[in-house]
Formats: structure tokens, sequence, C-alpha cells
């Protein structure tokens, strides 16, 4: 009895251990294959290998071929594309595809299209839009340079293209987004601006074109490498002029000197692409030395009016900033600070007074080139006082007007297009 009822168990037990055992294949790890992209690492180091975790799982967002860049050497192109294609990813409504360089269709010259020409339409498959670019490091410059295309496979046209230069790849990683997201505000443009973006379907072109698009309504934005802020130190010298009334009969009625110096503190704030206000504190020094006529024409002597005061100067600038170049032109007016009282050296002594300066007008222009993290600039000078310099009597003393020249040093400190 006991056996006959102990056979009903052990079936059931040994029936639960075959269904165990029946089940474990379907939850045992396969075995993976290498990736095609690992296999591509190993044969060319132009060609990086994407992490898993840069690109999004495939969704409905409208994918974008994405070619990697030209240029350079393999080290910068490794870290590059990386770096744009998880930048890429991130742009809403828009996912990255690579493209397979070691698998070309066969219509596709070996190692692609030059970056400036549209990838043909085997290369992208059903990608609507695509991407390609060239990178090259400046060693002369110490600055990347990244241009990049973005196309329209439809007709094979080019929407715009654009270039970041950056002293390093830090600031490239932190300047690309922003880049992107100015070239991917084109595909909401109309088709009129494509249009001018490119004269003619690109697939036959044999040299870089520079497109044109029409204007839009909005400007187009800063350089990735322009900031908000400008600060700027210089000094230099100055000739100047000075003018007395005809009604005074004891100093000739004109004079020049070249003993004036200037120190100044300037700062620009950067309200658009190119224009920026800039105010300016400059500490000047005049001596004026007028001819002094005594009893008769023949008996002359030089008597110098001497003084110190502060300039300063508000003013539009308009700034072009290229790669390692900077020009600026600007143009505004001052006040004056009288530092101190004038001294007038005579024959009969040394006096002094105190004396009012009146507002003025400056305009100029700046040249420079990239110097460490700012640049070093060439200031060249118009000022013109609107009125005389007097003393408290309301005597007037002179008239000026100068020319001045000075080298300075200017550097930004906050990035315009900091995300």
């Amino acid at each position: 009895m006991i056996k006959r009822a102990l056979l009903p168990a052990a079936a059931l037990f040994l029936l639960s251990l075959m269904g165990l055992s029946a089940q474990t294949p379907q939850v045992s790890t396969p075995e993976v294959s290498p990736s095609p992209a690992a296999d591509q690492a190993d044969t060319a180091q132009t060609v990086p290998v994407v992490p898993a975790d840069v690109l999004s799982p495939p969704d409905e967002r409208t994918p974008v071929a994405a070619v990697p860049a030209k240029g350079g050497t393999s080290e910068i192109l490794n870290v590059f594309n990386p770096v744009l294609l998880g930048a890429m990813d991130k742009i809403p409504g828009y996912r990255p595809v690579p493209v397979d360089m070691e698998n070309l269709p066969s219509d596709v010259p070996p190692g692609g299209f030059p970056p400036y020409v549209c990838p043909s339409p085997s290369m992208t498959g059903d990608s609507p839009y695509a991407m390609t670019g060239e990178v090259f490091f400046d060693d002369e410059l110490e600055s990347w340079h990244l241009r990049l295309y973005l196309w329209r496979m439809e007709g094979t046209r080019l929407i715009y293209t654009d270039e970041l230069v950056a002293g390093n790849g830090e600031e490239c990683a932190e300047y690309l987004p922003g880049l992107l997201q100015w070239l991917f505000s084109w595909l909401d443009e109309p088709a009129a601006a494509e249009e001018a973006a490119a004269e003619e379907p690109l697939a036959e072109a044999e040299e870089p074109v520079e497109e044109e698009a029409e204007e839009r309504d909005t400007p187009p934005p800063l350089s990735p490498a322009e900031k908000w802020l400008y600060l700027g130190v210089r000094a230099g010298s100055s000739l100047r002029f000075y003018t007395r009334p005809p009604t005074n009969l004891f100093y000739e009625r004109g004079t020049f000197d070249f003993y004036n110096i200037s120190a100044a503190l300037q700062v620009s704030v950067q309200i658009i692409r190119l224009l920026a206000v800039q105010a300016e504190l400059i500490w000047t020094t005049d001596y004026a030395s007028f001819n002094a006529i005594r009893q008769s024409p023949f008996a002359v002597r030089a008597d110098p009016f001497k003084s110190q005061s502060l300039m300063l100067p508000v003013s539009a600038k308009f700034t072009y900033r290229k790669d390692s170049l900077m020009t600026a032109l600007f143009a505004g007016v001052y006040f004056i600070l009288p530092l101190g009282s004038m001294e007038n050296t005579t024959l009969g002594g040394i006096f002094s007074y105190g004396l009012t300066m009146p507002l003025g007008y400056t305009a100029g222009l700046n040249i420079g080139m990239k110097a460490g993290p700012g640049h070093l600039f060439l200031d060249i000078r118009w000022a013109a006082d609107l009125a005389d310099t007097m003393k408290p009597d309301r005597t007037i003393i002179y008239k000026r007007s100068m020319v001045s020249l000075s080298v300075g040093y200017e550097f930004g400190l906050i990035n315009k297009n900091k995300n």
C-alpha cells in the first residue's frame, strides 16, 4: 500500500524535473557574435567606433544620415565623430544614422565624396537629410576648424553650411550643440532659402563653394567663439592740435605737441552679431606749448599749458572676428573730467587755475590678431572737443583735437552661445 501511494508522488517529481530541464534552454544566454562596427575599427583608424550609449534606440524621429567627417588626423577624427553623433542625437525631432564607410555602394568612389559634395542616396538610404563635415587642427593658430554641411537628399540640395572655430577639444564639444541647433533650424525655412543656399546641385562639384542664403527675418547667430563681454587695456601717445581765439594778442593762434601719453581700460558688451557698445576710461595728459609774444615779434618764448584729465568715451563698435583676425570700427562721444588744476609757466612764474573741459566726439579703427586667449590690437582714432577749454572766469585757454595711436590687449569673458 505504501509503495502504491508513493508512485504518483514520484511520477510528479520526475515530470517536474523534466519540465525544468526543458525550459532551461529558453533562458540561457545566446552566444553574441562580434559586431560589424568592431570589425571596422580594426581595419580603419579613421572610422571611429561609436559607443553603444552614444546613440538612442531607433524611434519616430526623422533620420539624418551622418557621414563621418574628413580631414585632419585619425586621432582628431576618432574624437570628433563620436562627439558629433552624440550632439546630433540630442537635436529634438532628429536622430543620426551613421553611414558605413567600409561598405560603400559601387557608385561611390573609394573613401566617399568630398564633404562639400552631397552624398549619394545609395549611401544615405531612406534618410531625407544628410550631414557631412571637414575638420582640421591649425598648429600655427592653435585652433580647431570644423565646417559642417546639411543636405536635403531630395534634389541633392545644400540647406546650409557653417564653421566652428575653437581653441581646443573641450571648446569644440561645448560649442558644437549650438552650431548644430543653428544648422537644423534651417530645416524649418521655406524652400526659397534652400534655393539661395546653393546655385546648382553639387554632385559634380570640384571646389568648395561658399554658399549665401537669403537674408532672414532674424540676424544669424554669433560665431561660437564669440563672447557676451570683452575687457581690454591699452596705452599709447597722441599728436594733439591746440588753437586759440584770434582775439588773444599774447600767444600765437595754433600749436601741436607730441608730449601727450594715455592709458585706457575698455569694456565692450556684444549686443548682436557685429554690434557692441563700448565704454572706456582713459587717463591722458595735455602739454600745449604756445609761443608767447613779448614787446616785439622777435622776443618770443614758449609758455606751456600742462594738465591731466580722464576721458570717458561711449561708442558704438562694429567688430568682425574671423579665425585669428579681428577688425573693428567705432564712433561715439566722450566726457572729460579734469584731474587737478592746469599749470601755466610764464616769464612771471608758474600759475595754477581750475578749468572746465567740454564734450567731444571720436571715431577710429582697431586691427588685431589672436594672441593667447584674446587679441593683441592696434587702436587708431581721431578725437576733437566740441567747445573750448576755459578758466573758471570763462577765459578761453584753447580748443583741441588729436590723432591717437595705442597698442592694447582684449579678451572675452562670457561665451555667447554657451548651452
